[in-house]
C-alpha cells in the first residue's frame, strides 16, 4: 500500500505575484518595527531598574510612604516601619539627592511587603524597592520617630546606629564613604577613636573591615590638616 506525501505543488507555490510579495513584506517590516521598538524600550527600563540609573528622590520616598499609609488603611491594619541607609541619609539628612531603594524593617511583614508590591506595579517601581534584607545586620539600637501617619509610624535608626552600621558595610568606593563623613560632622566626632568607641557600643571590633579602618584614619588626619591651615 503506498503512502500519501504532502508536498506543495509547483503551482501553489508559485500562485503569490510578486505585487503580493512586496506589499506582505512591507506589512511584516512594519509590525516587526513596533514589537522591536516596543521590546527595546522595554529593555532599556528594565536595564534602567536593575542598574543604579533608577533612583529615588526625597520626594518620591514620601510619597510610596504615604501611598504605603493608604493601602494599609484600606485594609484597617496598622503598621510599623523603621528605615536605614540611603533612605534615611536621603529623606532625613538631606546627605545625599536619591536612592536605589529603601531599606528598612517593618510590621505586620506579609501585609506591608504585599502592600508594597502593589504600589511597584501602579508606580512602575522595581519589584524590591521596599526590602527588609538589611533585618540580618540589625542588632538592638534606638529609634526615633520621622512620620507619625494614621496607619503607619515611620522610624528612623538613629545617628550613632547610623554611623555604626554604615562602617560596618562600608563600600569606601561607593556613597558609603561621603555617608560616614557626613555623619561624623553630624555627630561632631573628633578622633577615630570616637567613632570605635561608638561602633563597639553595637558590633565586635574585629568584624570592622581594614578598609574602613584605614578610610576613617584618614578622614580625620584631613581634618587634623583642615584645622591647623
Amino acid at each position: 500500500m503506498s503512502q500519501k506525501t504532502n508536498l506543495i505543488r509547483p503551482s501553489a507555490a508559485t500562485n503569490i505575484c510578486p505585487q503580493n510579495t512586496r506589499n506582505i513584506t512591507k506589512l511584516n517590516f512594519r509590525v516587526l518595527s513596533c514589537i522591536s521598538w516596543a521590546a527595546l524600550k522595554f529593555l532599556c527600563v528594565k536595564i534602567v531598574k536593575a542598574g543604579n540609573i533608577y533612583k529615588m528622590i526625597k520626594d518620591d520616598i514620601l510619597k510610596y510612604l504615604h501611598v504605603l499609609n493608604e493601602k494599609l488603611l484600606q485594609r484597617n491594619v496598622k503598621g510599623e516601619i523603621c528605615l536605614y541607609g540611603g533612605a534615611v541619609m536621603c529623606l532625613v539628612y538631606d546627605a545625599r539627592p536619591s536612592t536605589k531603594d529603601v531599606d528598612a524593617i517593618f510590621q505586620p511583614s506579609g501585609i506591608i511587603r504585599e502592600a508594597a508590591k502593589e504600589i511597584a506595579i501602579e508606580y512602575d517601581l522595581v519589584n524590591d524597592w521596599l526590602n527588609d534584607g538589611v533585618k540580618g545586620f540589625l542588632v538592638e539600637h534606638p529609634r526615633k520617630v520621622f512620620l507619625n501617619l494614621s496607619h503607619l509610624v515611620v522610624m528612623v535608626a538613629d545617628d550613632e546606629y547610623m554611623l555604626a552600621m554604615k562602617s560596618l558595610s562600608a563600600r569606601i568606593d561607593g556613597t558609603d564613604g561621603h555617608d560616614i563623613l557626613f555623619l561624623i560632622k553630624e555627630l561632631k566626632i573628633t578622633t577615630v577613636d570616637d567613632v570605635f568607641k561608638i561602633i563597639d557600643k553595637y558590633y565586635p571590633r574585629r568584624i570592622i573591615k581594614p578598609a574602613t579602618q584605614f578610610f576613617l584614619e584618614e578622614i580625620f588626619g584631613e581634618i587634623q590638616d583642615n584645622s591647623r591651615n
